[in-house]
């Protein structure tokens, strides 16, 4: 899992994650995605096979199901102040 406090994130533009996100093997270099509402924490790996953690704040609605499809894995974090659901 991503750790948002870590001091190695470099914060990108939405729309370079997107352009990284979709760009088509092996090109393509994000691994993973961690959205905690609209904060999307990333791992991209480099050339040399290390990993680096990026940050970028997407819109709210945003339609991350083409990454899945790419094989990109994707894990939505629940907020600790967010309601849940009791019965």
């Amino acid at each position: 899992m991503l750790d948002p406090s870590s001091q190695h994130q470099t914060v990108v533009p939405y729309s370079e994650f997107m352009q990284l996100a979709k760009s088509p093997e092996p090109e393509r270099r994000i691994t993973e995605v961690e959205v905690r509402e609209r904060d999307f924490l990333f791992v991209i790996e480099n050339q040399e096979g290390r990993e680096e953690k990026n940050l970028t704040v997407g819109p709210a609605d945003a339609d991350l199901s083409p990454l899945i499809e790419s094989g990109i894995i994707v894990r939505y974090e629940q907020d600790e102040g967010s309601a849940t659901w009791t019965m």
